[in-house]
């Protein structure tokens, strides 16, 4: 059982987070491909029952919209049931080694969150007392969460971490100009956004940064222009130009750049380079330093 957790969306008003749910499942759908998986929603949460496990959760992580992913063990939720779950886990830890566990309930029970965390870590030292285990809140070297919703408990050692932001989709069409490092990472950060993307490019190196971007683009189909086949070479301002044409024939929303405010190069100029466009220009890394991009 795959337990998938998302948290932007959320934060939306109820219709919005029914809509922003229901896209962000399609995208986890067609993430998996072909696979024969059950996929149920509750809350703020996706469960899925695959026999892929750790191969859903290795390709969910480039979902956006998914916040966390946890491969789960499910039980019925009753605190002996749980710690007898969590001792067994606690098996495969190296000897020595700190450990917490994360609860959370929904739902009525005749127990509290931190019940459960006190009688299965006091289960947990007092049954694997050979392995000189030992319960560290602030930095564990391992964790256990345990959700307890209705009648069952998930647990699962540790957690993956995604990418979180928003399903694309959900934000419109944008054409991003791909050339080098930088605008392929802003591009990456405006689909991050849930903006579906158009890439442009007149490089090779740009081709191929924009089908490493298709990896990420789940969910839609990207728009891909190569305008080597009408231009020979093409400067900045003139590959401005042309992404900006794409994007009012195509009824995008603007075009995402990876310039920045720099040293060489003032806001002044750049209002002055974006006015060629006749578009919005999104700019992403436009106030981040140098050193931000870099790392």
């Amino acid at each position: 059982m795959l337990l998938v957790r998302y948290s932007e969306i959320m934060l939306k008003s109820r219709m919005t987070r029914v809509i922003l749910g229901r896209m962000l499942e399609r995208n986890i759908r067609v993430a998996l491909g072909r696979r024969r998986l059950k996929v149920g929603r509750d809350g703020g949460l996706f469960y899925i029952e695959t026999e892929d496990e750790q191969e859903c959760a290795d390709r969910l992580r480039k979902v956006f919209g998914v916040a966390y992913i946890s491969v789960c063990e499910v039980v019925p939720a009753e605190v002996e049931g749980i710690a007898k779950k969590c001792v067994e886990i606690g098996r495969e830890f190296r000897s020595g080694s700190s450990f917490a566990i994360r609860a959370r309930r929904v739902g009525e029970h005749p127990f509290s969150s931190t019940e459960i965390c006190v009688e299965t870590g006091r289960r947990m030292l007092e049954e694997l007392r050979n392995r000189k285990l030992k319960v560290d809140l602030e930095e564990p070297d391992e964790e256990v969460f345990v959700y307890v919703r209705e009648r069952r408990a998930f647990i699962s050692r540790g957690r993956v971490k995604a990418y979180g932001g928003m399903p694309i989709g959900s934000q419109g069409k944008v054409v991003a100009m791909i050339n080098n490092r930088n605008s392929y990472l802003a591009a990456w950060m405006m689909m991050r956004r849930g903006c579906e993307l158009i890439a442009v490019f007149s490089t090779k190196r740009g081709e191929g940064l924009a089908e490493k971007l298709m990896e990420w683009h789940i969910g839609r189909d990207m728009g891909m222009h190569d305008l080597r086949k009408k231009h020979a070479k093409l400067d900045g301002k003139r590959l401005l130009m042309e992404a900006g044409r794409i994007a009012r024939e195509s009824g995008a929303l603007g075009v995402v750049s990876g310039g920045s405010v720099c040293s060489d190069k003032k806001l002044e100029e750049i209002k002055k380079l974006d006015d060629v466009a006749e578009v919005p220009v999104y700019r992403p890394l436009a106030m981040l330093e140098v050193e931000m991009v870099v790392a």
